[in-house]
């Protein structure tokens, strides 16, 4: 019981509950705006919304390629400004370049669906 004390105040101090609310809010929002398209589209329409949505969710993990989660993790392991700057320059150059590749490829198969 004692951890959990631990893990609750622990939690408090870090301003957990903030991201907590917001991550409540943002659920709230998702669900009331799908009940909202799902009155106003017609089936085919929705139907139609849903696919492209559940392909953007497949192409969505492999935004950039991994350089801005690559920037968080080296970024912060770097001791100067200048380094962190480079990297940040680097990473940002070849996360437009796999960006701009991964939403080509998602463009084109949205001509499947249409």
């Amino acid at each position: 019981m004692k951890s959990l004390k631990d893990f609750i105040n622990a939690f408090l101090a870090n301003k957990g509950q903030h991201v907590f609310f917001s991550l409540l809010i943002m659920k709230i929002c998702a669900f009331s705006g799908s009940l909202f398209m799902i009155r106003i589209l017609s089936e085919k329409d929705f139907g139609l919304l849903s696919i492209v949505a559940s392909v953007f969710a497949v192409f969505a993990p492999f935004s950039g390629f991994g350089s801005p989660q690559s920037l968080v993790r080296f970024g912060s392991l770097s001791n100067s400004e200048k380094d962190k700057k480079e990297l940040s320059a680097y990473l940002f150059k070849k996360g437009f370049y796999y960006q701009l590749i991964l939403s080509l490829v998602f463009f084109f198969i949205g001509f499947f669906f249409m």
